[in-house]
């Protein structure tokens, strides 16, 4: 299994609009790419996705940029993954008709299970987890770090 650069942007995006939001202001996508150090071309076309998919409100003119339609709190890791064309995918054999094995001799191989559980736990994981969880786990993770570096 591979995650693709258009989740894993996506949510970077997701989460750097969130955070820079905070500010009641709408920000730019300029703003995004300096930040998360992403190809401006590129992350508008997510931006764009993202707000289709109304996960995003976008603003035009001077002023104008990008902030969350919802509570970050509300919104999904698995969600912000859909929205950017994303699955989590693993190998087709988690599915008797996607198996091979099935296909030819009739039933599936003994590691079948063991990906379709796999399967089933990260996806849970992505539909359990908020944009507004991450935050809070990161920031807690740096305060922790600026306090050890203080001792």
């Amino acid at each position: 299994m591979k995650v693709s650069t258009r989740a894993h942007y996506g949510l970077r995006a997701v989460i750097a609009i969130s955070e820079m939001a905070r500010s009641g202001l709408p920000v730019s996508v300029s703003d995004v790419a300096k930040a998360e150090n992403l190809s401006d071309t590129y992350l508008e076309q997510l931006v764009s996705k993202l707000r289709r998919a109304g996960i995003l409100r976008s603003y035009r003119g001077a002023r104008g940029g990008y902030e969350l339609v919802r509570d970050p709190d509300t919104i999904t890791v698995a969600e912000v993954l859909k929205a950017a064309g994303e699955q989590i995918i693993f190998p087709e054999c988690t599915t008797p008709e996607g198996c091979e094995l099935a296909h030819q001799r009739g039933h599936v191989c003994a590691s079948s299970h063991f990906w379709q559980n796999l399967n089933s736990m990260v996806n849970k994981i992505a539909e359990e987890t908020t944009v507004g969880s991450l935050i809070r786990n990161y920031e807690e993770e740096m305060g922790e770090m600026r306090a050890e570096k203080r001792q």
